[in-house]
């Protein structure tokens, strides 16, 4: 999910964009990923043309969907139902946590588990 307005990043371009260590998060989020796939799909709307130039400049397979409008995260997961075949993982393009998760069997639950977080991280990562 790399579409949203970045409403409460101060005006400052696109979150996902964003450096952290020299890098854009996106690429961060990528990169943890790729131990697992290779094969990306990103839902895309407000500041669209700069993050998927820099995607599609990555060695990853990336396909690209737009919704009419702005909905929500939900609505924007729905949005990838006829690019989907098969299971998937839905991370947010501007969220990445320190660790690495545990998955019990090959994501059958929708569960990652970050061993020993805090429950201050889980709040503040949106993790389980």
């Amino acid at each position: 999910m790399c579409g949203g307005n970045s409403s409460r990043f101060g005006g400052a371009g696109h979150k996902s964009m964003a450096l952290v260590n020299g890098s854009p998060v996106i690429r961060h989020v990528i990169e943890y990923w790729r131990q697992f796939t290779d094969d990306f799909v990103f839902v895309v709307k407000n500041g669209k043309s700069e993050v998927v130039e820099y995607i599609e400049s990555l060695d990853i397979v990336s396909r690209f969907v737009e919704p009419a409008a702005l909905k929500g995260i939900a609505d924007g997961l729905l949005a990838t139902e006829p690019l989907i075949d098969k299971p998937f993982v839905m991370v947010l393009g501007d969220c990445f946590c320190a660790g690495s998760y545990q998955f019990d069997g090959h994501f059958d639950y929708a569960i990652g588990v970050l061993p020993a977080a805090t429950e201050a991280q889980v709040c503040r990562n949106y993790a389980v």
